[in-house]
């Protein structure tokens, strides 16, 4: 009697390690799986605050003959209501009924801080600054809004609120890509890889942040 209680001790030991097993193998089946969910998800989100701000930005220019907002406000400028220093803060007040959340990338890394709640995500092509949009000769190809930040401090408090130049775009979702919002409304996945190629054509290549090359 005593063997055979050694014996069956013995294969519910075995059995442990079996269960214990498989759960480890499904464990490192779905993780992977889960988190490719998770990004996708925040892909699509972000995706969505930039259409968001596309229709913000179209509301601003039919109110207002077609002109971009400054990136910074300027008391001198046409006239335009003073509600903050930024486009960010225009465009909350006077478009998006005070709604903040749609500066926020659901991919922003977690230890920035929001800087008194109005340092967006993404950054507004600062050469648009005081344009009109029928200036706009390629508004497939002119970055209008996107993913930004400072990708190299060690202490990022959030995006940069303007953009001129690539360096400026974060590369925080999926297959290390950055989603870029151009005048037209469509929106790229651009990768790091492709972002800027040799010359200035690519995506993110010089023209793509200066009307006045787009000719």
């Amino acid at each position: 009697m005593r063997n055979s209680g050694r014996r069956n001790a013995a294969f519910s030991l075995l059995e442990l390690l079996v269960i214990i097993t498989i759960i480890l193998i499904f464990a490192a089946i779905t993780i992977p799986f889960f988190s490719k969910m998770a990004a996708s998800t925040h892909t699509v989100k972000c995706m969505n605050n930039l259409r968001i701000l596309h229709l913000a930005m179209n509301n601003h220019l039919n109110e207002n003959n077609g002109r971009f907002p400054e990136a910074y406000n300027d008391p001198l400028y046409g006239g335009m209501p003073y509600w903050g220093p930024t486009w960010a803060e225009y465009l909350v007040a006077t478009q998006l009924k005070g709604d903040k959340s749609v500066l926020r990338c659901p991919a922003r890394p977690k230890k920035w801080t929001t800087a008194a709640g109005y340092y967006p995500d993404y950054g507004y092509n600062a050469n648009l600054d005081d344009k009109r949009v029928a200036q706009i000769v390629h508004p497939s190809q002119t970055v209008l809004f996107m993913d930004s930040g400072y990708p190299d401090w060690l202490d990022p408090i959030g995006g940069f609120y303007t953009v001129k130049e690539a360096t400026r775009v974060h590369f925080r979702h999926s297959g290390e890509t950055a989603n870029v919002l151009f005048v037209d409304g469509h929106i790229g996945a651009v990768r790091r890889a492709d972002a800027i190629p040799l010359g200035s054509e690519g995506p993110l290549g010089f023209k793509a942040f200066d009307p006045s090359l787009s000719q």
